[in-house]
C-alpha cells in the first residue's frame, strides 16, 4: 500500500525544470522541426512526463516547467528567481540551490546560488540544512568598459584564464568596480555561468538598476 506523499512535502519553493531530454531528429532548418522534436521527445519519456506532471498535483510548493521550455539555469534567471524574498513580513535575499553545475549562472542577478548534487538538493527540499565550509570571498575588481566588438564570451575567457592561475578553487567571487556597470546582464549571467570553469563556487554580481 502506497503511503501519503503529503508526508514528504518539500518545505521550501521547489521548481522541477525539465530540460536535456530533446534529441534533435528534425534539423533546424525543415519546416515545423521544433514541434516535430517537441512530439519525439514527449513520445520518448512519456512515462517519465506523466510521473512529473504528477507531482505537481501531489505535491505542495512544486512547480512543474514542463519540457520545450529552455534549459534550467536560463529559465531560472528569467522567470523563477524573485531576487527578494518575502514571507510572514520580512524580506531577505533569496538563495538557491540546483542539481545543474551552472546554476551559479543566476548569481548575475545578485542571488546565491550554488550548484549541489541531487541528495543534498533533496535534503534541502526536505528541510534539512545544506552544509558547507565557511568559503573564502574573492572580490573581483572590474574597470573600464568592452569595447567595440568586444563581447561577454571574451571577457570570460580572459577571467578564465586569470581566475584559474589564481586558483580560486571553492571560492565565492563578487564582481565590482566601475567595470560592472557597463555589463549588461546578460554578460553578468555570461560571466556567472563559467563559475565551475573559474573553479569556484559562485560568482556574485550586486544588485543595482
Amino acid at each position: 500500500k502506497g503511503g501519503d506523499p503529503a508526508k514528504v512535502n518539500p518545505v521550501v519553493p521547489t521548481q522541477l525544470i525539465v530540460d536535456h531530454s530533446l534529441a534533435v531528429e528534425h534539423p533546424g532548418f525543415e519546416e515545423g522541426a521544433f514541434d516535430k522534436n517537441r512530439a519525439i521527445e514527449d513520445r520518448r519519456n512519456e512515462d517519465r512526463f506523466h510521473f512529473i506532471n504528477w507531482t505537481r498535483e501531489a505535491f505542495e510548493n512544486v512547480d512543474v516547467i514542463p519540457p520545450g521550455n529552455g534549459i534550467m539555469h536560463q529559465i531560472n534567471l528569467e522567470k523563477m528567481s524573485p531576487v527578494i524574498q518575502a514571507r510572514d513580513g520580512v524580506a531577505f535575499p533569496d538563495t538557491l540551490v540546483g542539481t545543474d553545475s551552472h546554476t551559479p549562472h543566476v548569481d548575475a542577478l545578485g542571488v546565491i546560488a550554488v550548484g549541489v548534487g541531487g541528495l543534498e538538493a533533496e535534503s534541502v527540499m526536505l528541510g534539512r540544512a545544506s552544509y558547507m565550509r565557511l568559503p573564502d570571498i574573492v572580490g573581483v575588481e572590474l574597470s573600464g568598459k568592452p569595447q567595440p566588438g568586444i563581447t561577454a564570451t571574451d571577457i570570460v575567457l580572459a577571467l578564465t584564464e586569470y581566475l584559474r592561475s589564481e586558483r580560486v578553487v571553492s571560492s565565492y567571487l563578487e564582481f565590482f568596480g566601475e567595470g560592472a556597470g557597463h555589463l549588461t546582464l546578460g554578460d553578468r549571467a555570461t560571466i556567472s555561468n563559467m563559475t565551475p570553469e573559474y573553479g569556484a563556487t559562485a560568482a556574485m554580481f550586486y544588485i543595482d538598476d
